[in-house]
């Protein structure tokens, strides 16, 4: 888990999204009002805003892809709030490696922020989970029942 977390408010534009993300060589961002996670932005969500920078010729490809999976609102946003993936599936700080490992395969996203009273303290990645698989088969079997705060703390 790492605690130093890029997050945006709910009114920050796609295009400071995106300079956030290259900048920070990160693939997405919680969004949140006054500390809470309200939702979060990812590289999928951008994009979505690019379908509508195809050719009048491709705007078929456009509206398949809106009716396939419902998504127009997001081909027109313009900021975080509208593009955000809500509700967002966060954990607490006393999850476990193992649990944050398999909301994420379940869920299907690549992040989890972490929080604790609601506001955000943290976030989990792939990459984290990863990084537990490093050590000996001993501290593997540990990190199953390591909490995320523990986990952070040992530098994973």
């Amino acid at each position: 888990m790492s605690t130093d977390v890029v997050a945006v408010p709910p009114d920050a534009t796609l295009k400071a999204i995106a300079e956030l993300l290259v900048e920070h060589g990160i693939s997405g961002v919680p969004v949140c009002h006054d500390g809470r996670v309200v939702g979060i932005v990812s590289e999928s969500d951008i994009l979505w805003k690019e379908l509508r920078s195809l050719p009048k010729a491709d705007r078929v490809v456009v509206r398949l892809v809106e009716r396939a999976y419902g998504d127009a609102k997001r081909t027109n946003a313009v900021t975080a709030m509208q593009a955000m993936s809500f509700p967002p599936l966060t954990v607490e700080p006393d999850a476990t490696v193992a649990c944050a490992a398999r909301l994420m395969i379940e869920h299907g996203v690549n992040r989890l922020p972490v929080v604790s009273d609601r506001l955000l303290v943290g976030i989990i990645t792939r990459a984290d989970v990863v990084r537990a698989f490093r050590g000996s088969d001993e501290e593997i079997a540990r990190a199953d029942d390591r909490s995320l705060e523990v986990a952070a703390g040992a530098g994973t």
